[in-house]
């Protein structure tokens, strides 16, 4: 049984849904501090404000154990979370496997899609397992996890990859990943990284080739690396993001997310937090792009943000896309830009895995 199919049903609910407003102005509502209509009107799936309260009056009266009896069936259909060590550093991360075949032997030459975790949300949260088992569904292929240093159950970050950080680096923190990645006999991946997971995935493509590791897909979306940025301002567009995560984890469409979220935001706090933060406000994402490219030649690229994005700017992601277009004109380099400011909402779950899908199975 497939978990996206359900999400259709409320959209057949509110197209037999009438309203008498066309459009009203979320704004004046007082629903979010974000002052982006196209944003607002994008992250609900295109509701006005009467289509909205309809929606939920409707969720709750008629299926208020819909997002708890969904998740519950999430749950059990979750694969175990294993502890796996790089060989080279002995680091322990915490790992987790979707649509794995009997033996790792069974692979060949199929490729593994490495999700890296977005900064602040630990992979033990229940929005990012949800998250998680949605793009597994969409990718439809093996998928592997790999929980970052200092977050939940994975061991902390050594010095090195501390130092390493602290310039503006992911490369060390890569490395362990990338061990444990060939440890799986592992010979093709695909790579999907969201915000501070952009960095982590080019920092993972730009090593591929030192474990003999062949890229078929990168794909970033909304990285802040993407051009230096001032520390203050960076920490203020997160900072100002909390009561529009507060309210697109309830969400009616989705009532998963409604269900888990709860009343109260549950954002992790990593050991790494601070460390992992000051790499952020650097820039150099450029840099690790171009040595992928330059080792492999059949990799595609696909670089992605959100139009009205604070944190990811929309003209820093033009410009690289554009100088990576010109000098590497042999290679396969596509962008997107969606509406909305993605951050700003924990850009929705069921959009984003559309978003791999299309770009990873060509749909």
């Amino acid at each position: 049984m497939h978990i996206r199919p359900l999400f259709g049903a409320f959209f057949v609910i509110l197209k037999e849904m009438k309203s008498e407003q066309i459009n009203p102005n979320w704004e004046d509502k007082k629903i979010t501090p974000l002052e982006d209509p196209l944003g607002e009107f994008n992250v609900r799936g295109g509701l006005n404000f009467d289509d909205y309260q309809n929606l939920v009056a409707h969720m709750n009266e008629a299926h208020p154990e819909q997002g708890k009896q969904d998740w519950d069936i999430i749950k059990s259909k979750l694969p175990s979370y294993e502890m796996m060590e790089d060989p080279s550093s002995l680091q322990k991360l915490r790992v987790q496997r979707f649509n794995w075949p009997t033996s790792s032997e069974d692979l060949g030459d199929t490729p593994v899609t490495i999700i890296n975790s977005p900064f602040g949300i630990p992979i033990d949260l229940p929005q990012t397992e949800y998250r998680n088992f949605i793009l597994a569904e969409a990718i439809r292929l093996p998928v592997l996890i790999i929980e970052n240093p200092g977050y939940g159950d994975s061991e902390k970050l050594t010095e090195d990859q501390k130092k390493d950080l602290r310039s503006g680096s992911f490369h060390k923190v890569a490395d362990s990943m990338l061990g444990i990645i060939e440890s799986l006999g592992v010979n093709k991946i695909n790579l999907v990284g969201y915000s501070m997971g952009s960095e982590l995935a080019a920092a993972i493509a730009a090593d591929a080739k030192i474990h003999q590791l062949n890229i078929e897909n990168i794909l970033i979306m909304e990285s802040p690396r993407i051009e230096e940025q001032n520390p203050a301002k960076l920490a203020k567009n997160f900072a100002n993001d909390i009561d529009n995560l507060k309210f697109t984890w309830q969400h009616p469409i989705d009532p998963v997310l409604r269900e888990i979220a709860g009343t109260k935001l549950k954002v992790g706090l990593p050991k790494g937090l601070f460390t992992y933060g000051i790499a952020l406000f650097q820039g150099g994402i450029k840099n690790d792009l171009e040595t992928a490219l330059k080792d492999q030649p059949n990799m595609k690229l696909t670089i992605a943000n959100a139009g009205s994005s604070t944190i990811s700017s929309s003209k820093a992601n033009s410009i690289i896309f554009e100088y990576l277009k010109q000098e590497y004109p042999e290679h396969n380099i596509s962008r997107i830009v969606i509406p909305g400011e993605s951050h700003a909402f924990a850009d929705n779950v069921a959009r984003f895995a559309s978003l791999v899908d299309i770009v990873f199975n060509k749909r």
